[in-house]
């Protein structure tokens, strides 16, 4: 059977982050509460063994989605599709080039879907701006949702119809990550706006039918950066 045929079947700068605007991004449980806290208020921000371990984990991509999403949904996407949004096919117009591309792009789709079958943990990344500091709790808000993922659509798989997305199964758990205020003050002075990245380690725990089509992820661990100078707020696996 050939491949296709296989793939197919407290200070002022605290005030004023008390007093921000909320974030695009519709918001968490009530900061109030104390279920989803993330973190230790005194945890270290980072360490040589932090920064080692993030940078081993492989991004979840826009491809890498539909490689996961291939091979756990019960209707994946065409694998016609996918063939055809791998780069080195994408963009070639010669009709005879493009035969080619295509006959040699199959196995690398094959072995894109098994490498992300094997890929224990992924890191997920989104940017976005943080609303006021929540002072009975050390920490702000991550308007993390269920729909917060990274969400892609034709223009990442050179315009064939897939759109898929990454649904965050517990991000109830990572409504607020705590922040020492000394910390903050510093962010808050460089960062008035208060744009960071979650960096989330994550790991795939299946797939959604949709609508929207997405694979679903645990999320194991959150670090916090400032998208300005790039310090590392906050991360959940330090104590």
């Amino acid at each position: 059977m050939s491949t296709k045929s296989m793939i197919m079947a407290g200070s002022l700068a605290l005030a004023a982050c008390a007093a921000a605007p909320a974030r695009s991004a519709a918001p968490g449980p009530a900061a109030s509460s104390a279920v989803g806290a993330a973190g230790s208020p005194s945890a270290p921000a980072t360490s040589p063994e932090a920064e080692a371990h993030w940078a081993a984990l492989k991004p979840l991509t826009a491809m890498e989605v539909a490689f996961v999403h291939q091979q756990l949904a019960d209707e994946p996407e065409a694998a016609d599709a996918l063939v055809a949004a791998l780069p080195g096919v994408c963009g070639v117009t010669d009709e005879a080039k493009r035969q080619e591309a295509l006959e040699g792009a199959w196995p690398r789709l094959s072995e894109g879907i098994k490498a992300a079958a094997a890929t224990p943990r992924w890191k997920v990344r989104v940017d976005t701006q943080l609303g006021g500091y929540d002072f009975p709790h050390g920490g702000f808000p991550t308007g993390l949702t269920e729909e917060a993922g990274p969400t892609y659509g034709r223009g990442d798989y050179c315009w064939q119809a897939v759109e898929l997305s990454v649904a965050l199964q517990n991000w109830s758990d990572y409504a607020l990550v705590r922040v020492p205020q000394d910390r903050v003050r510093t962010f808050v002075r460089g960062n008035q706006q208060r744009v960071v990245q979650e960096e989330l380690e994550v790991e795939v725990v299946g797939a959604q039918a949709g609508p929207p089509k997405a694979v679903v992820v645990r999320i194991v661990r959150l670090r916090l950066r400032d998208a300005v100078g790039g310090a590392i707020l906050a991360d959940t696996g330090l104590r």
